[in-house]
């Protein structure tokens, strides 16, 4: 069966974030250091691993905020000898980081925050020279099926692949790197029917998102356009 690869409208800015993203933010917020139980990790080979690649690890520790279980997400790498904290997870929240792909200096990943009837996903990437952790919310309008892959350009940008949604379609995304090194509201820019796209197929280079689907055909949409 041939893949239909169709273009996908840009669409106005929507609402990225639920109300159990901002109790978790105000909750992180409260948190005094006094209320946040930790301990320092003692070098690059303390915690869990979560992700490594050659001098590259991410890793985790567990403690506490507000007396409720969290964790914290170190980094090193080459240039960070001395781990990096770049993520502090929320009391009442359960908090997951994923599909970890290294794309030269920088680690792209996925945030799923589930709590309630609530369910988000952002795409994140950690620099690792400096250890400087960005996020873009998958909007309102867009969420529900799973983000299954992301991977980051050159620019550090992110592309990104979405399950299918109610038509049967996959989506292939992109929130691209700002001037002051934020990312934009991830957008999507492509719907996949007829066959499913090998996660780890996603590439993006030089403006252009590739991928393969199982059955042999391959894919290509701009970043934006």
């Amino acid at each position: 069966m041939k893949t239909r690869i169709l273009a996908w409208p840009d669409r106005a800015r929507g609402r990225r974030r639920r109300q159990a993203l901002l109790v978790a933010a105000a909750l992180a917020a409260a948190a005094s250091p006094a209320q946040a139980g930790f301990e320092p990790p003692s070098g690059c080979r303390s915690g869990t691993t979560l992700f490594r690649d050659g001098p590259v690890r991410l890793f985790r520790i567990a403690g506490s905020v507000a007396g409720e279980q969290a964790w914290r997400h170190y980094v090193c790498s080459a240039r960070i000898r001395t781990p990096k904290r770049f993520n502090e997870t929320s009391p009442g929240l359960d908090e997951t980081l994923s599909a970890f792909r290294r794309s030269g200096a920088r680690v792209a990943f996925i945030t799923t925050l589930a709590g309630g009837e609530s369910f988000d996903q952002a795409l994140g990437r950690v620099d690792l020279r400096t250890g400087r952790r960005r996020l873009a919310w998958i909007r309102n309008r867009d969420e529900g099926p799973t983000v299954l892959a992301v991977v980051a350009d050159e620019r550090g940008g992110l592309a990104y692949l979405q399950d299918q949604f109610d038509d049967g379609a996959q989506r292939i995304g992109f929130a691209r790197a700002r001037p002051d090194g934020r990312l934009a509201v991830p957008r999507p820019r492509a719907r996949v029917a007829g066959a499913r796209v090998v996660p780890g197929s996603l590439a993006v280079a030089n403006g252009l998102i590739t991928w393969r689907t199982r059955s042999g055909e391959t894919g290509a949409v701009p970043t934006e356009g």
